[in-house]
This record gives structure tokens, C-alpha cells and sequence, in this order.
């Protein structure tokens, strides 16, 4: 980064002005010292000690006085680089190793937390299979909505069991769940689970689940498609949740189905959960409707390397624009053939940050050497 630098020349004696405009150089008049004392040397850094300068005894010389203000601002950058740094670790660390999984858990099913369970699934490029650990339970899923349909809450009651050991929990879109190092997280995906028991004429009965998404507008159907267990069966299902058409919540539910088999339609018709309907010699009931939550589990070993990367690039850019560093070296002119020094002395200042104001500050030091140090003159003579 850039320094900035201003050097001004000061002539300590009772004076006039001399030079143009910002000019610091000064021309005795009535009293002049032939040497720069000590006390002159003590009145500096008094002054600047009075602004929180400090003096950078080690770098002294005999001609040059050095003082800082803000020396943590030297480590500011650092400090924002290191947390930077962090976070490019921790993005590593994800491409790694997470383990993400995302699973459609009926009202009242339980997942048992395995790798097969997942609907879908993806891997870091060095993570192992995705196991949590532990079995998640969803036991009611509760949505309401702002005028006009928008969604306005969405939230999974949930029983998390591990070992013996079982947990209530409430999962909301804005409040995920931390479990042994998996974050459990709801997604704004949901909808409706339409279970059906097909019963053929041998007496077998087939059971099974079909998962709908919520449709976009509560005046729209839920629509899905899909072939039935262990039979040519395919089933195209447009599903109201109220039919008065004002409501997502399942108030007075009705299917539209039909039923093709070997591209040929043997069913078309409107079905209410309760009722049966005979499809050629089979028998089909509608058994019921329950929702479907989707829920997304993250292992994600890196996740706390990016926040402590985050909380240290913030406190390093606090640092940096907050506490500045500056330094002012005071310059003394050793006289020919002499080891004592000349009144005339020159100041020095470096700063990164806030250049007009750090010049405004000189300005006022200047001022302030001028002042005491002529009264030191008149005193002294």
C-alpha cells in the first residue's frame, strides 16, 4: 500500500514567516540559538505524547527522534489476509469433504439417517459415505401463508433420536438444527403425500406412497405422474387440496386421476381419500393424505474455519480503517565539525490512510512546535 509523506522544515528563534503558502521554513529575528538543546528535544515529545504518539526508542538516533501512533494498524492487513486466507482454506475444505443429502419425509415416517435413504445426494471430492449418525422423525409440518399465497411459515416438528437418547425439535426455513456436526436445514420444498392400496383379484394388496409438489398458487392443481408398484399401471394425478380453491392446507381435498396402461386409458375419473374405484378387475382405494416435508442434511467439517476466517478479515479491517498507523521522525542538522545540532530540524510524516486528515494533523503539530518552542526561546533568553 501506498505511504503518505509530508516534510516540513522548522528554524526554532522568535521569527517571520518566509515562503509561500504552506511553507514551514522560518527566518530569525530578535533571538537565535546557536545549538538544539535538550529541553527542545523534551518539549517534542511531550507534545507529541499529548496526541498518544509514542517514542520508538530502539530506532532513535542521535539525530533523529521517531514517534507512532496506532502501531496495531501495521497488522491490520495482515490480520485481513490471514482471515482471507481462512475462508480460501475453508472453501478447500468444502470441496473436500461435505456431505450433503436430501431426503422427502412423510408426517409420521422416520428416517434412519443412512446414505441410502437420501432422494439425493453429493459428495466431496475426498468425503466418505454420508451417514448421520442419527434417526430423524417428522411428526407434523405446519404452513401458513401471507395474503395472496405467498409463503409465510414453514415448519417441521421433528424427533431426533441417537442411541437411546430422543430429542423434540422445531425446524423453520430461518432456524436450522446443529446435530452432532450435521446441519439439518428445512427447505421451502413440501407438498402432499397420496397413498393408495391396489388390490388384485388373487387378493394381493399393494401399498403405495406418491410424493406431489405444491403448486405454485392454491387456484392451481398439484400435479404428478407416475407408474404404481409392480403392475403396467401409470397414474396421472391432478390434486386440489381445497377444492373451494382458497387454501394449500388440506381442507377438502380431491383427485382427478386417470389410469393408463400400455398407452391405453382404463380410468378417468374423480376420487375423494375413503372412496374406491375398480380399475379392470382390480380394485383401487385412495387411503389418505399426509404431508411431505424436504429436509436437507449438511456435514460440513469447514464451515467453522469460514467463521472464524469471517470474524478475524472483520476485526483486521476494523483495525485497518479504524486505527491507522502513522509515524513522524523529527530530523535534527548536526553542525560541521561540531557533535551538537543546529535549531533548524526537519518533521517527517508516513501514514496509509486518511492522507488530508493525517495533513491536518501535521498541521496542528507544526503549529504547536512553533508556539512552545519560541516560548522556550524567550525563556531561555
Amino acid at each position: 500500500m501506498t505511504e503518505y509523506r509530508i516534510q516540513e522544515k522548522v528554524k526554532v528563534g522568535i521569527d517571520s514567516f518566509r515562503g509561500g503558502e504552506g511553507g514551514f521554513e522560518r527566518r530569525a529575528q530578535t533571538i537565535e540559538r546557536s545549538v538544539f538543546t535538550d529541553k527542545d528535544r523534551q518539549k517534542i515529545r511531550e507534545i507529541l505524547r499529548k496526541r498518544r504518539y509514542h517514542e520508538d526508542t530502539k530506532a532513535n538516533s542521535g539525530h533523529k527522534l521517531i514517534f507512532a501512533k496506532n502501531s496495531i494498524g501495521r497488522w491490520g492487513s495482515v490480520i485481513f489476509h490471514l482471515g482471507l486466507l481462512l475462508v480460501v482454506i475453508s472453501a478447500i475444505t468444502v470441496l473436500c469433504f461435505q456431505k450433503r443429502g436430501f431426503v422427502q419425509l412423510i408426517e409420521g415416517d422416520l428416517f434412519d439417517g443412512r446414505e441410502t435413504g437420501f432422494l439425493v445426494k453429493s459428495h466431496g471430492v475426498f468425503a466418505g459415505e454420508f451417514n448421520t449418525g442419527f434417526k430423524t422423525h417428522l411428526s407434523k409440518l405446519e404452513h401458513s401463508y401471507w395474503e395472496g399465497g405467498k409463503l409465510k411459515l414453514l415448519e417441521s416438528s421433528l424427533t431426533v433420536i441417537k442411541d437411546t437418547e430422543a430429542m423434540d425439535k422445531k425446524l423453520s426455513i430461518n432456524n436450522p438444527l446443529l446435530i452432532d456436526g450435521t446441519n439439518i436445514y428445512q427447505s421451502d420444498d413440501y407438498g402432499y403425500t397420496l397413498s393408495f392400496v391396489l388390490k388384485r383379484p388373487m387378493g394381493e394388496e399393494v401399498l403405495s406412497h406418491f410424493n406431489i409438489d405444491r403448486a405454485d398458487s392454491f387456484k392451481k392443481y398439484a400435479v404428478g405422474m407416475s407408474d404404481f408398484p409392480l403392475t403396467d399401471y401409470i397414474f396421472k394425478m391432478k390434486f386440489l387440496p381445497d377444492v373451494s380453491n382458497r387454501s394449500f392446507h388440506l381442507s377438502k381435498p380431491i383427485l382427478y386421476l386417470t389410469v393408463f396402461q400400455g398407452g391405453e386409458e382404463f380410468f378417468n375419473g374423480l376420487i375423494i381419500p375413503g372412496n374406491a374405484v375398480r380399475i379392470k378387475g382390480d380394485i383401487l382405494y385412495f387411503t389418505g393424505i399426509r404431508y411431505w416435508s424436504g429436509l436437507v442434511f449438511v456435514n460440513n467439517p469447514g464451515m467453522l474455519i469460514a467463521y472464524i476466517g469471517f470474524a478475524i478479515g472483520i476485526l483486521g479491517t476494523g483495525i485497518m480503517f479504524s486505527l491507522p498507523y502513522k509515524e513522524i521522525h523529527v530530523t535534527l542538522a548536526k553542525i560541521p565539525g561540531s557533535n551538537e545540532y543546529a535549531p533548524d530540524f526537519t518533521i517527517h510524516g508516513i501514514t496509509r490512510k486518511y492522507h488530508a486528515l493525517f495533513e491536518e494533523e501535521m498541521e496542528m503539530i507544526k503549529n504547536e512546535l512553533k508556539e512552545q518552542l519560541k516560548k522556550g526561546s524567550i525563556e531561555d533568553g
